[in-house]
This record gives C-alpha cells, sequence and structure tokens, in this order.
C-alpha cells in the first residue's frame, strides 16, 4: 500500500474510533472523541514505524551479507589475475597451452554465471549428493518446509547405491532434527512393477512409518499421461522440490547424477502445482495397511532387493 493511501486509511480509521465513540458511550465529550481519534491515529503510526525499522534491519543485514560475498568474490578475481599474469610470463604464442586451457575455463564459468544470472538455473554432476547439508540449510526461514520428490522404480535398476543411501540417510535426519517440516515421495512404478512387489511393500511402509513422511503410488503410464497434459516436458526424468527455493531436474543417472537446479519461482510453481495436483488425485494411492511392511528402518530399506 503507497503512503499516500495509508495516510488516508489511517486519518478514516481515526475519524470513524471518533464517531462511533457516540454508540459506545453518548456522554464522551468532544474532548475525549478527539483523543480517542488522535490516539488510534498514532497507533497506527507506530505500527507503522515498526514495520518500517523492521524492514529496514532486515534490508541493512541483506545489505551486509551482499556486501560480504561481493568482497570475497573481488578477492578471488584478485588473485586468478594475479596468479594468471604469471602464467603468462612464460607464454609461447597464440598455440600455447597453458593458455588455451585457461581460456576454456574462464569462458566455461562466464556461461554458467550467465545462465544462472538470466535462468536462474545451476547445471550440476552429483553436487547435491556430496552437499546435501546445503539443502538441507535451505529449508531454514522457508514457509512451507516440504520436500517433494518423484521416484521412478523400474526392476531392472538398483533401489539404491552409495550416493542415494547417503542423501535418504541426510533427509531422514533432517526431519528428525526438524530442519524438513516433511517428505512427500510421489513413488511412480514402472512397467512390470506392481504394488504386490516386496520393495513396494517395504517402500512403503518405511515412509508410513518415518517421522515426517508420507507416499503416494502410481503408475508410470498413467503418470506419463498427466506429464503430458500438464505441459511438463520429457527431458527431464524426474525432479525433487525444496520446499519453495529450489528445484532440482534430473537429466540422468548413472556413475554420475547430471540435473539442473533452478530458482526462478515460475518454474518452481508450476511443477509444484503438477506434483500437488497428482498427490491429490484419484491417480494416486497409498496401499492398505494390511499391504506394507510394518515399521521399516532406513538400513533395512537400503537391504531390499527385488
Amino acid at each position: 500500500m503507497t503512503n499516500k493511501w495509508y495516510l488516508l486509511l489511517k486519518f478514516i480509521v481515526s475519524i470513524s474510533a471518533s464517531v462511533l465513540t457516540a454508540f459506545v458511550d453518548p456522554t464522551a465529550t468532544w474532548s475525549i472523541k478527539i483523543l480517542l481519534g488522535i490516539s488510534v491515529f498514532l497507533g497506527c503510526s507506530s505500527v507503522e514505524l515498526l514495520h518500517g525499522l523492521k524492514k529496514l534491519e532486515a534490508d541493512s543485514a541483506r545489505g551486509a551479507e551482499l556486501w560480504v560475498l561481493e568482497h570475497e568474490f573481488d578477492k578471488t578475481l584478485l588473485n586468478i589475475r594475479t596468479h594468471y599474469t604469471e602464467v603468462l610470463k612464460e607464454f609461447y604464442g597464440e598455440a600455447d597451452l597453458f593458455r588455451e586451457y585457461f581460456q576454456d575455463k574462464f569462458a566455461e564459468l562466464e556461461t554458467i554465471l550467465q545462465t544462472a544470472a538470466k535462468r536462474k538455473e545451476l547445471s550440476v554432476r552429483d553436487f547435491h549428493f556430496q552437499r546435501t547439508e546445503l539443502l538441507l540449510s535451505s529449508f531454514r526461514g522457508d514457509d512451507s518446509g516440504i520436500l517433494r520428490y518423484v521416484w521412478i522404480l523400474h526392476k531392472d535398476e538398483p533401489l539404491f547405491d552409495e550416493k542415494w543411501q547417503a542423501y535418504c540417510d541426510q533427509i531422514l535426519r533432517g526431519t528428525t532434527e526438524g530442519a524438513i517440516k516433511g517428505v512427500r515421495a510421489l513413488l511412480v512404478l514402472g512397467e512390470g512393477v506392481s504394488e504386490q512387489d516386496l520393495v513396494v511393500r517395504t517402500l512403503a511402509g518405511f515412509y508410513d512409518g518415518a517421522k515426517g513422511h508420507d507416499y503416494r503410488v502410481i503408475e508410470e503410464s498413467t503418470y506419463s499421461v498427466q506429464k503430458l497434459d500438464n505441459r511438463i516436458g520429457p527431458e527431464y526424468i524426474d525432479f525433487g522440490i525444496y520446499g519453495g527455493r529450489y528445484i532440482y531436474l534430473t537429466k540422468s543417472y548413472g556413475a554420475v547424477t547430471a540435473g539442473t537446479f533452478c530458482k526462478d519461482k515460475a518454474v518452481i510453481v508450476r511443477y509444484l502445482k503438477f506434483f500437488d495436483s497428482i498427490w491429490t488425485s484419484h491417480f494416486c494411492r497409498k496401499l492398505p495397511k494390511a499391504s506394507i511392511i510394518p515399521k521399516v528402518k532406513l538400513d533395512q530399506l537400503f537391504g531390499v532387493h527385488w
């Protein structure tokens, strides 16, 4: 609300309070009515002042953080210039191997930064498996605090590898310690996978018993149709949404997991709506209590195989 309209609103509220006094206490004098109106006006102004001070304090803290980051980056750039100047002292000409190597690296970093600045995207390889603590810390101060992810189950693929085990262990620790408020896992049953399979029943038992965890299952054929209907492209295998701050879009699995992190709010909201629409649809379901394997711990889950 602009200052002009807020000032007008304060006047209206103050005058209204004075007028209403006549209905509450008909014996009230004009001096009391005027004092009441002034008090209401000053009260509203105090609230506005406190709000302004809090915003100013937050902006100041944010500015200090940005200054530190920029200062650290400036020191890094200075070191790069210094060391690169030393390298150039042994320059052999246009075909110098060192020169070509560092020029390629500089161009690569420029492209990465440009993409991060313009599209709010960062392409990584195994980064979130190595730095899970950064993802957990991103939930601090996040309004939702909910981790949502899609897990596509195929019988020809191992359920866990060492990286996925470490990741799941960190996520469970995050919910146990309260860093993450909740986890919602959408288990997509690939071709030939049934909810009667031991793996699926065991997964359901883990999610059903773990603190803050929940799950739904859906057939991959149905899931794929829903992706098309919601114009979710096939270029990404699956995705994970970290509260309202990040989304990770998986490009490939294997010896190295590749994907893209994105901060773009429009992208996050789009995938969030898609996930929640699936989650609450009649296509999704939880297994009957009689079907799940109860009280499954994470280390027990790691030992389950197709």
